[in-house]
Order: structure tokens, then sequence, then C-alpha cells
């Protein structure tokens, strides 16, 4: 009777001592699987979920392509910047090109005219110089210079009104001064006439100044 009990008490011994250990063995395996579960859960989030890239790598990737971006913007600001620049300049070009091509269709002629003032010239010195006036040959050469004063007119091509207007050095050449009655600075004779060449100067008229006595 006694030896029953004592193997009944071995047994039921034995059988705690396994259940002891299954209970070791399930807990082991649970810590296992929560520091597995971890590792993964750590590794896990440094990856992207989508494309199971490095979060590190994408992070590098996004920044070198901000500064391409900005890099581009820059790029087009100066390209813009450039294109205004060309196209004010090629304005301007375009301005000076019909400006002077307005000043050749103008003043081509004026090496020309100022060769026909001094047919001009030699024609009203003929005049001065002539002591008959009512001479046939005077009254042709009157009407060769008037002819010729609408010719020349015809092309805008004027003559300087210089009498008894006050000395301006931008339309008169002054050869003298004389004492004269009139306000000083005035022109008091005309030697050679001037003229414009519309609003340009062709050759000043030279004249003799009035100066006070």
């Amino acid at each position: 009777m006694q030896n029953e009990k004592s193997e009944n008490a071995q047994q039921n011994k034995r059988g705690n001592n396994e259940i002891q250990n299954e209970q070791q063995t399930e807990n082991h395996s649970k810590s296992t699987e929560s520091l597995e579960t971890n590792e993964n859960s750590k590794e896990n989030s440094e990856y992207d979920k989508e494309t199971n890239v490095p979060n590190k790598e994408i992070k590098d990737k996004y920044k070198s392509q901000m500064m391409q971006i900005e890099e581009m913007n820059k790029l087009i600001v100066n390209l813009k910047d450039q294109l205004l620049r060309t196209i004010a300049e090629l304005q301007n070009v375009k301005k000076r090109n019909e400006i002077e091509k307005v000043n050749i269709s103008n003043f081509s002629i004026t090496a020309f005219a100022k060769d026909v003032l001094s047919i001009r010239d030699n024609l009203c010195l003929a005049l001065a110089n002539c002591k008959d006036q009512s001479d046939v040959i005077v009254d042709g050469v009157k009407m060769t210079l008037k002819h010729l004063d609408k010719i020349l007119e015809s092309y805008n091509i004027k003559i300087i009104a210089s009498l008894n207007k006050p000395f301006d050095p931008n339309y008169h050449q002054a050869m003298s001064e004389a004492v004269s009655d009139k306000e000083p600075g005035t022109i008091i004779q005309v030697l050679q006439d001037g003229f414009m060449i519309k609003d340009r100067l062709l050759r000043p008229a030279l004249v003799v100044v009035a100066k006070s006595k």
C-alpha cells in the first residue's frame, strides 16, 4: 500500500515537472516571437511600405530632386532675363535702323546740296556786282536763281532768315562786328546765306553783327 502511494507521488511529481517544462518552453517561444516581432517592426520602419525601399534612400533622393528643381528654376530665371535683354536689344537695333533709314532718306543729298549752294552763291555774287540791273542777262540770272530756290525748297532745303535777327551761334557765323544804331548782337549784314535741310543745319549764315558805339 505504501509502495503504491510512493509510486503515485513520483508520477505526480514527474507530471508537474513536465507541465512546468512545457510552460517554460511556451513562454520562451512567446518571448522569442515577441522579440522577432519587435525586430521586424523596427526593420519595417526603416523601409517604405509600398516600394520596400529604405526610407533614408528615399529622403536622399527627394533632397536631390528638390536641389535639381531649384537649379532648374534658377536657370529658367536667367534664361528669361537673357531673352528679355535680347528682345530689348533687337528693338533698339530696329529703332536705330529706322532712324538711320530716315536720315539716309532725308540727308543723303547733303553733299550734293552744298555743291548746288556754291552755284547759287556765284549767281548771287554776279547779281550783286552787276551795275546795270535792267540788263536782260541780269533778268535771266534772277529767274535762274528763283527757280533754283524752288528746287531747293522741294528737297526741304530752306534759307535761314538772318537779317535784323538776333545772332544765334547755332545758325550764324559772325565774320565781323560793326558799329550800328541797332541793338548790339543784331545781324546787320548777311555775307552768305545759311540753309537748313529739314531740321538739320546744312551750313551757317556768314554775318556781320552790330556792336555798341
